[in-house]
């Protein structure tokens, strides 16, 4: 430990010295180039939200020409009249033919909106709240309620005023315009507020326009458990899965190259917002720029979060390749510096790694030993208890095993524990980690399980799979597997005594019925 002191305190010496010479120069370039970075990330947000009122602006004239059209409205009004009379919802067959009558007047311009207009959605919603009449876009898809999604329309029912904004949908994401629908009922002479109609695009019809006009890429995230929330559970294969950003789904992006960029540790999945990050892909610099993405409800109430990002990037070689021309020389010495104090310290680390690595695991087998297990367990308890979330604990104890040992030998009984280790690794996946306690005893950590019959299939999988006859030499060995299952917190709320109940449970199993598994039960 003094040696590391040592080479840091050197390293950085040398780094400090070497960084004087350049810091008043490099400190003044760097900030005039961050600050025309920023400036012109700005102007792009600027540019990004003058397009977004734009759209706004024109669907909105849209939904005001079709909410005045007679022919519609008068249909509109009898389905509604029809839906209300046959039960709500859906509706019946009254419904059902005013509903196809509606569709036909809109259906044959449909398809020349969509191309002139970059339209992705016409729809007709019934009030209060927010129930599906026609969706002139998706006709096969009615009568379902939104009113925990589609908080636009609930609004313009609400109010009897024209609203705009995004919102994730049923069937996609969508910036949307929504104008109320009131007619003279022919019946009663009275003013009726029908419903509200709705007209959507997608960000991937405006995107390309962005691009187009300002030379910018740009990408448009949405927070994947909202938008699974929202969205109809067989449309969710649409979005594109950010793999570097788990919690991110793409809705829309102008490039392909989006994935490389997220994937960089710098842009930290856009955690941080109004800040230009700046990275090197294929030897060209990138700089990138978050803003948050806010939906209908967010921009009206400022208490909740955000449902996405948007992220703008642009190819910025060109002013990275001539700051670094002009401050290259100045910075050799504390980039030297700099690479001297990383070297000791990656060896330093590596060293103290192996050390710990040795420590941590098991020499036979390589699986993480007990004083890990113990270091990993608390972690993982403390993490369920941040978010609320499950651990099960499968203690493990092997039939049969004594009697290789006592009747072959030691060294048969050690090639058992190894081929069961490997078995082991082979079944272990994300969030599941095998450890040796001892002996012939394993545990096995859970976390994010799912269900309680998701941890009786693992558990019977490792039986399945550890049962198989095991070569020893010109010998075949066959061990069986005794599980005992503890769930954390329903059985305890302490590491030790939920092992110790995993731990009875498997000796029930094993004085009951060896080669099964059990969950622990107070009776």
């Amino acid at each position: 430990m003094g040696n590391k002191k040592t080479f840091i305190i050197i390293g950085l010496l040398v780094f400090v010295l070497d960084l004087l010479f350049v810091a008043v120069n490099y400190s003044s370039s760097n900030s005039t180039l961050y600050r025309n970075l920023s400036d012109k990330a700005q102007e792009n947000q600027r540019n990004f939200n003058h397009t977004l009122d734009m759209t706004y602006n024109s669907m909105l004239q849209l939904t005001t020409h079709f909410s005045q059209d007679v022919i519609l409205n008068d249909l509109f009004l009898k389905g509604k009249k029809a839906v209300e009379s046959e039960g709500g919802a859906a509706g019946g067959e009254q419904a059902k033919l005013y509903r196809q009558k509606l569709f036909d007047e809109l259906n044959d311009g449909w398809g020349e909106m969509t191309r002139a207009f970059n339209l992705r959605q016409l729809h007709y919603h019934l009030g209060p709240g927010s129930t599906s009449f026609l969706r002139v876009h998706k006709p096969e898809k009615y009568g379902d309620n939104m009113d925990d999604i589609r908080h636009i329309i609930i609004a313009a029912n609400d109010d009897k005023k024209s609203h705009t904004g995004f919102e994730i949908g049923r069937v996609y994401s969508g910036l949307r315009a929504a104008s109320p629908i009131s007619v003279i009922d022919p019946v009663t002479h009275k003013a009726v507020h029908v419903g509200v109609l709705e007209i959507g695009t997608s960000f991937d019809k405006i995107i390309p326009k962005i691009q187009s006009s300002y030379k910018t890429n740009i990408a448009i995230l949405l927070l994947r458990e909202q938008t699974n929330k929202n969205v109809w559970s067989q449309l969710h294969k649409q979005y594109d899965l950010v793999k570097a950003c788990e919690n991110l789904y793409i809705e829309s992006t102008s490039s392909s190259s989006i994935h490389e960029v997220l994937s960089r540790s710098e842009i930290d999945c856009g955690n941080t917002y109004n800040d230009v990050s700046v990275i090197e892909i294929d030897e060209r610099y990138i700089s990138a720029y978050f803003f948050p993405l806010r939906d209908f409800q967010g921009e009206n109430n400022s208490a909740l979060p955000d449902i996405g990002k948007v992220l703008i990037w642009d190819d910025v070689t060109e002013q990275i390749s001539e700051f670094n021309d002009n401050v290259l020389l100045n910075l050799l010495y504390a980039v030297t510096g700099l690479l001297i104090v990383e070297l000791f310290l990656y060896f330093i680390f590596r060293y103290e790694m192996r050390l710990s690595a040795m420590a941590m695991y098991d020499t036979l087998t390589g699986l993480p030993n007990r004083r890990y297990f113990n270091d990993y367990a608390g972690h993982a308890i403390s993490q369920a208890n941040r978010d609320n979330g499950k651990i099960a604990f499968l203690y493990i104890d092997l039939d049969g095993f004594k009697a290789i040992n006592d009747n072959i030998s030691h060294k048969a009984g050690d090639m058992v524990l190894i081929a069961i280790a490997e078995r082991a690794k082979e079944l272990t996946r994300k969030n599941e980690l095998m450890f040796r306690l001892g002996g012939d005893e394993f545990c096995m950590v859970l976390q994010n399980f799912g269900t309680r019959e998701s941890v009786s299939v693992i558990a019977q999988r490792l039986i399945n799979r550890c049962s198989e006859d095991i070569a020893i030499g010109d010998l075949n060995v066959n061990v069986g597997m005794s599980i005992g299952i503890a769930v954390y917190p329903d059985h305890a709320t302490t590491l030790e005594k939920i092992v110790s109940l995993a731990d009875k449970a498997m000796y029930v199993v094993k004085n009951n019925n060896k080669g099964t598994y059990q969950f622990f039960s107070a009776d």
